[in-house]
């Protein structure tokens, strides 16, 4: 059977005409496939590796003090960067409108703290805009309609679209809404839908944590149901089948509640480090914080394999890969004193050198930008099957390279 061309599906003729059976009125739905047709549509594209998609809705939530918004700051600008997060890939650099609802006081200080840490200098040419106060998102959907209007206008300036919007926080931007509503939740997540489908962007919420942060966030489980993924941020809770050892009173858990389209199931650890950024007018000492990787607490097994996927034997460029970093930690690696995401005592090597023993490897019939790709994809592979970590350090392919499980 030939189905309708979907191009021309839609008949003005008859979009207004009173029902009947054979002209029953109203338009015909556009969006309506054969299941061989499903090969032509897009495939749901990470913004970040096993955490978050791009075009659709999250909502991260965790109890007060648990730095959430610290964290997803600088998996922000991260992935304004484009830099990789924690270990896990950034397929490419994408902008960033962050609504800052709660005030954007102190994120003058988180700017300057994530810029010293990193010895990344934030320039006007980062796509990245912070909006300074809440936009309501409930009643109307003007407020809905501003962000779509104001997304679209920074990204004329940049050279990416933009791929993530948060809203920090949902109770700020839904004022005059009851959060244990069912209807104004809906009302919510349906314009974070509309945003969502206007943009094609991640719509990010930060949200708290109910007064049992283990049952899920504050209020309306229309939140949790209706999202395409669901974090946890905070203090180590007990999930089923997991277990958490060494924590310590720093310590912070991201746990994949839900995610529609990927493994969920797990988590990772990670602690606020505090930064010192300079002195106030009475010349006392300024502090602020970024968030570094920690492995003070940890998944089962289990958990990891579910998030990571089935072991398959490595071949090709892959092996090649991790054969040429066990052989340069062997001959050229130190250890490392813990700091910017690298594990305490891990032995590491920059990535350099790494390169150009899989280039010695590979041989000279590989040459150029093809070689280049090579590397970058065995990389990638050898990422996200959890064998080995490459920390980069800015655009230019500099940075740091370790084994995971020391």
């Amino acid at each position: 059977m030939t189905g309708p061309d979907i191009g021309t599906m839609w008949d003005p003729e008859i979009d207004n005409h009173g029902g009947t059976v054979d002209n029953p009125g109203g338009t015909i739905i556009r969006e309506a496939y054969q299941l061989h047709q499903l090969d032509d549509l897009p495939r749901c594209e990470w913004l970040v590796k096993r955490h978050i998609f791009r075009d659709q809705i999250s909502c991260w939530y965790g109890p007060p003090g648990s730095h959430k918004s610290f964290l997803i700051f600088d998996m922000a600008l991260h992935i304004a960067h484009g830099w990789d997060w924690h270990g896990d890939r950034v397929p490419k650099a994408a902008g960033v409108l962050y609504i800052a609802a709660e005030g954007a006081s102190g994120f003058r200080d988180r700017r300057v703290a994530w810029e010293k840490h990193h010895g990344a200098p934030i320039g006007e040419t980062l796509p990245f805009v912070l909006i300074t106060r809440p936009v309501g998102m409930l009643k109307t959907e003007e407020g809905a309609r501003s962000i779509v209007a104001t997304a679209k206008e920074w990204e004329r300036g940049f050279n990416v679209p933009i791929g993530l919007i948060v809203l920090d926080t949902l109770s700020q931007c839904s004022v005059g809404g009851d959060g244990n509503s069912d209807k104004d939740m809906g009302e919510y997540l349906s314009r974070c839908g509309l945003v969502r489908q206007l943009t094609g962007a991640h719509i990010l919420s930060v949200h708290h944590a109910g007064k049992n942060a283990a049952s899920g966030p504050r209020g309306s489980s229309v939140i949790a149901g209706n999202v395409d993924t669901l974090v946890y941020i905070g203090p180590p809770l007990a999930r089923e089948g997991a277990t958490i050892t060494g924590t310590t009173d720093k310590a912070r858990r991201l746990w994949l509640d839900k995610q529609k389209s990927g493994p969920d199931g797990w988590g990772r650890a990670f602690a606020p480090l505090s930064v010192h950024i300079g002195q106030d007018e009475d010349g006392e000492d300024v502090w602020s914080f970024v968030t570094v990787a920690s492995d003070e607490a940890v998944t089962t097994k289990e958990a990891d394999k579910k998030a990571r996927g089935p072991a398959r034997e490595l071949t090709g460029y892959a092996k090649k890969a991790l054969d040429a970093l066990v052989d340069i930690l062997a001959k050229h690696g130190t250890r490392h004193a813990g700091a910017d995401g690298i594990p305490a005592n891990a032995q590491t090597v920059p990535i350099e050198k790494w390169r150009q023993e899989f280039y010695d490897r590979t041989g000279p019939n590989d040459q150029g930008e093809q070689r280049r790709k090579e590397f970058t994809r065995a990389v990638h592979t050898l990422m996200e099957r959890g064998e080995a970590v490459a920390r980069y350090h800015g655009n230019k392919g500099n940075g740091t390279a370790w084994r995971t499980g020391q």
